[in-house]
């Protein structure tokens, strides 16, 4: 998501700043692009975040499916950044629009990063606080995927924290390289596929007078993109890494 430090994580895994990182609310990343680790053991895509100001989903998501003519051959791990702390209302937003763009099965392939230090990964994978959240959790549990925690630290490599930080980034980087199973283009775009038979045949079950007032919530959610992502900005406001 916006703001979460995919970029930032992304350069730490590389072992060199190539992706524009900076802690602000608005994101950086305005397309998708690729760079290879130095030790040419990763290649890293940095993505746009789900949650763009200015974007409506379907910008979102034609800027996202630029990574398929970048990796043809698929990827090993989707990485997905959460932070500590944010609301979870738009945690479980971001989710459920992973699910959308990349399927049901994403988390298959996917490893969870939570950008904190409160909790060890086992910790969070115990929390039921949040019914919805839980219910994820299942899912990756079910499915596989990994959970990591990686405190983010700007500090020099003498700095504890940064050593701290250093080993939880490899952790991640292992997580990554022991991967196997190949998410491909062809399920990114299947899941699309689904939804658009989901919907066409969730209309065709419908009257008309109901698909009208679908539609009109449809372009009044739309509309309100910007809006939604202005408050998220606004919570964002002075938040910093340390």
């Amino acid at each position: 998501r916006t703001g979460d430090g995919k970029s930032f994580l992304g350069n730490r895994l590389l072992g060199r700043d190539e992706f524009e990182s900076r802690w602000q609310p608005a994101s950086l990343t305005q397309s998708c692009s690729i760079a290879s680790s130095e030790d040419l053991q990763l290649q890293v895509v940095d993505t746009i975040g789900l949650w763009d100001t200015g974007k409506t989903p379907q910008d979102v998501y034609n800027i996202l499916a630029e990574f398929t003519d970048l990796v043809p051959d698929g990827v090993h791990a989707i990485v997905v950044v959460l932070p500590e702390g944010r609301c979870e209302e738009e945690v479980l937003k971001t989710l459920v629009t992973i699910e959308i763009f990349f399927g049901e099965n994403v988390w298959a392939h996917s490893i969870v990063v939570y950008n904190q230090e409160a909790r060890t990964a086992q910790q969070i994978w115990e929390d039921r606080d949040v019914e919805a959240l839980a219910q994820f959790m299942d899912k990756w549990k079910g499915q596989g995927a990994d959970l990591c925690t990686v405190r983010y630290s700007h500090g020099d490599d003498s700095n504890p924290q940064r050593a701290k930080f250093d080993s939880q980034v490899l952790e991640v980087k292992r997580s990554i390289l022991r991967r196997e199973r190949v998410y491909t283009v062809a399920m990114f775009r299947q899941a699309r596929q689904d939804v658009e038979a989901m919907v066409a045949q969730t209309m065709q079950s419908m009257g008309p007078g109901v698909v009208g007032m679908i539609m009109e919530w449809c372009n009044r959610w739309t509309s309100s993109w910007p809006a939604e992502m202005e408050k998220l900005n606004k919570q964002l406001e002075g938040c910093e890494i340390s």
